[in-house]
């Protein structure tokens, strides 16, 4: 993942201020010390979008996983994506602020 300078505080506190410890795409209750375990039902991961400054918190646990399902759209081999199933949120509702020097037309104040 080239490229992302998030660190893990930031990380930490997109888990814990907006996300609210859910996953951002089904909305299933997340535990902080469960991030990367794929065996928890309680796993997660940080999902880098390119073009957003902060990642989305999305579940790794089965049956919905997804990390893998929504934001990968079932291949990780596919660019992380914005989850377009299950979704509880919007874009704008999630707040992202482009990166500096990309364009977006949204207003998002």
């Amino acid at each position: 993942m080239a490229g992302y300078d998030q660190t893990e505080r930031e990380i930490t506190e997109v888990f814990y201020f907006t996300a609210k410890r859910r996953c951002e795409c089904c909305g299933k209750m997340l535990d902080f010390e469960s991030r990367g375990d794929r065996n928890s039902v309680f796993g997660w991961e940080a999902l880098f979008i390119d073009g957003w400054d902060t990642p989305l918190v999305l579940c790794l646990g089965q049956p919905e996983n997804c990390h893998l399902n929504c934001g990968h759209q079932g291949d990780y081999r596919n660019p992380a994506v914005f989850p377009e199933e299950h979704r509880t949120f919007t874009a704008d509702d999630r707040g992202y602020v482009p990166r500096s020097g990309d364009v977006d037309d949204r207003d998002v104040s």
